[in-house]
């Protein structure tokens, strides 16, 4: 699938946007994995590096497949830096939830390191 085809705007590079989250929703390869650090909150902060995320539509799916996973507390998409960021409740089966949602979009995560 070119994924290029598929969005509107070709040039919209340096945008990052942050979004918050606070209330629960239903969730919807070899990669490098970084050992995930744990903030001893129960809370884990994660980046996902991504390929082929090069306009703002690119951004918005990413968000939106991120938004209706729970227990996600923050995430951050910067396109210029092509990485995604997400802090989540430890709990959660959410590392694979995660991947397994923006792979959703298209993208594919070439490494996955701790903040």
């Amino acid at each position: 699938m070119e994924h290029k085809t598929n969005c509107p705007i070709e040039s919209d590079e340096g945008s990052t946007i942050e979004t918050a989250r606070n209330s629960p929703a239903s969730p919807a390869s070899h990669i490098e994995v970084a050992e995930i650090g744990e903030t001893g909150s129960g809370i884990s902060q994660v980046r996902f590096f991504i390929e082929n995320m090069h306009c703002r539509s690119c951004v918005s799916r990413i968000e939106n497949a991120l938004k209706i996973l729970p227990d996600i507390l923050s995430y951050s998409v910067d396109l210029k830096g092509q990485t995604v960021d997400v802090d989540y409740q430890t709990e959660m089966e959410s590392l694979s939830l995660i991947r397994t949602a923006v792979e959703s979009t298209g993208h594919k995560i070439s490494k996955i390191a701790s903040l």
